[in-house]
Protein backbone atom coordinates (compact mmCIF):
# COMPACT_ATOMS: atom_id res chain seq x y z
CA UNK A 1 0.00 0.00 0.00
CA UNK A 2 1.60 3.15 -0.70
CA UNK A 3 0.80 6.15 1.81
CA UNK A 4 -0.56 8.93 0.13
CA UNK A 5 -1.65 12.99 1.72
CA UNK A 6 1.20 12.72 4.17
CA UNK A 7 -0.23 9.41 6.37
CA UNK A 8 2.68 8.29 7.84
CA UNK A 9 2.93 4.65 8.28
CA UNK A 10 2.23 4.89 12.11
CA UNK A 11 -0.89 6.55 11.43
CA UNK A 12 -1.76 4.00 8.58
CA UNK A 13 -1.28 1.26 11.22
CA UNK A 14 -3.24 3.08 14.06
CA UNK A 15 -6.62 3.25 11.62
CA UNK A 16 -5.65 -0.49 10.35
CA UNK A 17 -5.76 -1.01 13.87
CA UNK A 18 -9.08 0.31 14.53
CA UNK A 19 -11.12 -1.38 12.15
CA UNK A 20 -10.15 -4.77 12.60
CA UNK A 21 -12.25 -5.07 15.42
CA UNK A 22 -15.16 -4.09 13.78
CA UNK A 23 -14.23 -6.20 10.69
CA UNK A 24 -13.10 -9.26 12.82
CA UNK A 25 -17.13 -9.19 14.02
CA UNK A 26 -18.80 -8.77 10.62
CA UNK A 27 -17.30 -11.69 8.85
CA UNK A 28 -17.67 -13.64 12.45
CA UNK A 29 -14.04 -14.43 12.94
CA UNK A 30 -12.59 -16.30 16.05
CA UNK A 31 -9.27 -14.02 15.72
CA UNK A 32 -8.00 -10.90 13.38
CA UNK A 33 -5.50 -8.57 14.69
CA UNK A 34 -2.37 -6.46 13.84
CA UNK A 35 0.50 -8.37 14.58
CA UNK A 36 2.99 -7.08 17.07
CA UNK A 37 5.18 -5.70 14.82
CA UNK A 38 3.09 -4.16 12.44
CA UNK A 39 3.79 -5.95 9.34
CA UNK A 40 1.19 -8.58 9.43
CA UNK A 41 -2.56 -9.23 10.42
CA UNK A 42 -3.08 -12.44 11.89
CA UNK A 43 -6.16 -14.34 11.49
CA UNK A 44 -8.31 -17.85 12.19
CA UNK A 45 -10.19 -17.95 9.20
CA UNK A 46 -13.88 -20.29 9.09
CA UNK A 47 -11.82 -23.36 8.82
CA UNK A 48 -10.66 -22.57 12.34
CA UNK A 49 -6.83 -23.44 11.88
CA UNK A 50 -4.92 -24.40 15.03
CA UNK A 51 -2.39 -21.53 14.03
CA UNK A 52 -2.97 -17.84 12.59
CA UNK A 53 -2.76 -17.06 9.05
CA UNK A 54 -1.30 -13.80 7.81
CA UNK A 55 -1.62 -11.10 5.56
CA UNK A 56 1.82 -9.25 4.85
CA UNK A 57 1.26 -5.84 5.34
CA UNK A 58 3.82 -3.95 3.16
CA UNK A 59 3.62 0.02 3.60
CA UNK A 60 5.20 2.46 1.51
CA UNK A 61 5.28 6.44 2.47
CA UNK A 62 7.98 6.84 -0.46
CA UNK A 63 6.82 4.14 -3.52
CA UNK A 64 7.44 5.58 -6.84
CA UNK A 65 4.28 4.47 -8.96
CA UNK A 66 4.04 5.57 -12.57
CA UNK A 67 0.69 4.20 -13.43
CA UNK A 68 -0.87 6.50 -11.15
CA UNK A 69 -4.44 5.30 -9.02
CA UNK A 70 -7.76 4.43 -10.30
CA UNK A 71 -11.07 3.41 -9.05
CA UNK A 72 -12.27 0.39 -9.19
CA UNK A 73 -15.78 -1.36 -8.38
CA UNK A 74 -17.06 -3.76 -6.10
CA UNK A 75 -18.29 -7.23 -7.85
CA UNK A 76 -21.66 -7.67 -5.58
CA UNK A 77 -21.42 -10.95 -4.44
CA UNK A 78 -23.42 -10.99 -1.53
CA UNK A 79 -27.47 -10.07 -1.05
CA UNK A 80 -26.05 -7.69 2.59
CA UNK A 81 -22.79 -6.22 0.48
CA UNK A 82 -22.91 -2.48 0.54
CA UNK A 83 -22.89 -0.69 -2.40
CA UNK A 84 -19.68 1.26 -3.06
CA UNK A 85 -18.15 3.83 -5.77
CA UNK A 86 -15.32 1.89 -6.05
CA UNK A 87 -11.55 1.44 -4.25
CA UNK A 88 -8.63 2.97 -5.07
CA UNK A 89 -6.33 0.46 -6.51
CA UNK A 90 -2.71 0.76 -8.49
CA UNK A 91 -3.89 0.62 -12.56
CA UNK A 92 -3.74 -2.85 -14.24
CA UNK A 93 -0.20 -1.33 -15.80
CA UNK A 94 1.24 -0.76 -12.24
CA UNK A 95 0.35 -3.93 -11.59
CA UNK A 96 2.08 -5.67 -14.29
CA UNK A 97 4.91 -3.86 -13.43
CA UNK A 98 5.31 -4.27 -9.84
CA UNK A 99 5.46 -8.32 -10.60
CA UNK A 100 8.72 -8.34 -12.46
CA UNK A 101 10.28 -6.23 -9.70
Amino acid sequence: MNLTGGLSRDEALQGIEQALPEVRDLLQLPQLALSTSGASIDFIGARRQRRPQRIKLDLSEDELTGGGVTRLSVLQRYRDQQPSDGIPTYSLLETLAEKPR
